[in-house]
């Protein structure tokens, strides 16, 4: 819940129609502004909104004629990004707390009988003002399709929007060799990435590696490190907001066709703790990860409160698949022995949980998990159409 929501621009192909929701908890009536970032005010769009009543806002359609992407005020062509984005993305700004989503299709493709389905869909939740900060751990599903060629290719990316003039982002922990799909970044990357942002502008490093390349290659984004500062050398820490993820990505282990999507907004590690409960979801066991990423050399992990003797150093990340729950549905990572009293702070942990419905292993996504915390008990009222994506009305599922 936030008075303010920032939702910057992505970049993905074979997107359709996007759109945001926006609720909120109070019964009365609340102004709700939604403010194309880089436009006039002449542009902005306003609605009355209330408990009951929320507001599904399309932003557009990424579908074109042929086949053809049509960037939006969100979307941008994974294929075409060079250098800073300027005039993209929203921010909402309400008199009152809302809940504020973000939610894509895949486009429409024709089935053997004639009918036109949406194949994927995706989402995320906005932090509100708890996205805002300067130290971030990424992730991305963890493989792509083979492709009707046995090498297909996911659009993993992250984006980062600057709130403050002179901010320097930095991504760094991404294994060396890698290559960028960005214009402005040629050829193999082996070290920093240094970016320049003003306040409003978006970097987005786009990454997509063919199905063939090493599994460290399609993992490579899964525990990258996104830092930022005052670009005048002060070292003051300069807050932006981030949202990484992948657009036909897959979670399953090999060779499969099966892809979906999966991204979310992430916070500041500096947010986030030492504990961690998943619960396992409905699909299959290699869809049902958790990914848990260390931000400190020297990190032990806990499984089920007992030591499973692995260390992990800083943006290294260990991934349990659904088999490896054995607390029946639900698992506990720490990284401390829960049976003990730390005598020192126990050291943070970052976490993704990759999640799915059915046995098909077509329903994916992946979302960023916040950790145990007393802070964050309370019910939420309420996530609207919560089985609608724009024009696509989810049939079957359950919702616990």
């Amino acid at each position: 819940l936030s008075k303010i929501h920032y939702i910057p621009a992505i970049s993905g192909n074979g997107v359709s129609d996007h759109g945001l929701y926006i609720s909120t908890p109070s019964v009365g009536s609340i102004n709700v502004i939604i403010k194309p970032i880089g436009a006039p005010a002449t542009s902005w769009i306003s609605k009355t909104i209330k408990n009951d009543a929320p507001w599904d806002f399309l932003v557009g359609n990424s579908q074109g004629t042929g086949g053809t992407f049509i960037e939006t005020q969100i979307m941008k062509n994974s294929q075409t990004i060079n250098g800073v984005i300027t005039s993209r993305g929203y921010i909402v700004e309400s008199e009152g707390l809302t809940y504020v989503s973000f939610r894509l299709n895949s486009t429409l493709q024709t089935t053997f009988s004639g009918n036109q389905v949406n194949y994927h869909s995706g989402a995320y939740v906005s932090k509100g003002i708890s996205a805002l900060g300067s130290r971030f751990r990424t992730s991305t599903m963890t493989n792509s399709a083979s492709g009707s060629a046995g090498n297909g290719q996911p659009d993993h990316f992250i984006s980062i929007l600057a709130t403050e003039n002179d901010t320097k982002i930095t991504l760094s922990d991404f294994p060396a060799g890698i290559s960028f799909d960005n214009i402005d970044i040629t050829g193999p990357q082996t070290g920093p990435i240094d970016v320049n942002l003003n306040k409003d502008e978006t970097y987005i490093f786009s990454y997509r590696p063919f199905h063939s390349e090493s599994q460290i290659n399609q993992e490579a984004l899964i525990g990258a490190l996104v830092i930022s500062e005052d670009n005048l050398g002060t070292g003051i820490a300069k807050p932006i907001v981030v949202v990484s993820g992948s657009i036909g990505g897959s979670l399953r282990n090999g060779t499969y066709q099966n892809t979906d999507f999966g991204l979310d907004q992430i916070t500041d590690v500096g947010i986030l703790g030492s504990e961690y409960i998943f619960i396992k979801g409905a699909a299959l066991d290699e869809i049902e990860k958790i990914i848990i990423i260390a931000d400190e050399d020297g990190t032990p992990i806990f499984k089920d409160g007992v030591d499973t003797g692995l260390v992990l150093d800083a943006g290294e990340h260990e991934i349990y698949d659904g088999i490896d729950y054995t607390n029946g549905n639900n698992m506990y990572i720490s990284t401390y022995d829960p049976s003990t009293t730390p005598t020192t702070v126990p050291k943070k942990l970052v976490a993704y949980q990759g999640i799915g419905y059915g046995t098909s292993g077509a329903n994916q996504g992946l979302v960023f998990v916040p950790p145990l915390s007393c802070s964050s008990r309370g019910n939420i009222d309420n996530i609207p159409l919560i089985n609608r994506i724009v024009s696509n009305k989810m049939l079957g599922g359950t919702l616990t």
